[in-house]
């Protein structure tokens, strides 16, 4: 279940491990992450996005799948949050802001969660999204 950078992702690993994958996508998703997705041998379903879940739910019990979140998986945030150690290690200081891009909000969950087991607890952090 993406509409962008996760769904491009898994598709192309699928694809180098001849793994079958299936992405599902909102209608609303650009054509041209839709052919992406599916010049790495992945197939798209396509739904609003108010049925994406029950497409996702209905397809793994009708074809012994097994869904990947592409942001609301413990494993995956904790894999997000090494982008937030990255900047403990590489900054001199605290900083007064982090601006994270939010998407599913995943890896803004996983940067947060990294900055604050550091210490970094004055540091504000926005997520914030593209208007297009």
């Amino acid at each position: 279940m993406s509409a962008g950078n996760y769904g491009k992702a898994f598709a192309y690993i699928s694809g180098e491990e001849n793994m079958p994958a299936v992405v599902c996508m909102p209608e609303s998703a650009p054509e041209d992450r839709r052919e992406t997705i599916k010049s790495f041998g992945a197939k798209v379903l396509l739904c609003s996005r108010s049925e994406l879940m029950d497409t996702v739910n209905n397809h793994v019990k009708n074809h012994n799948s097994l869904f990947l979140h592409s942001f609301d998986d413990i494993q995956l945030i904790k894999g997000h949050a090494s982008a937030g150690l990255e900047l403990v290690e590489q900054l001199p200081k605290e900083p007064d802001i982090i601006v994270v891009c939010c998407g599913g909000g995943g890896f803004l969950a996983g940067v947060s969660l990294a900055v604050r087991f550091y210490g970094w607890t004055s540091t504000k952090i926005y997520g914030v999204e593209p208007d297009a």
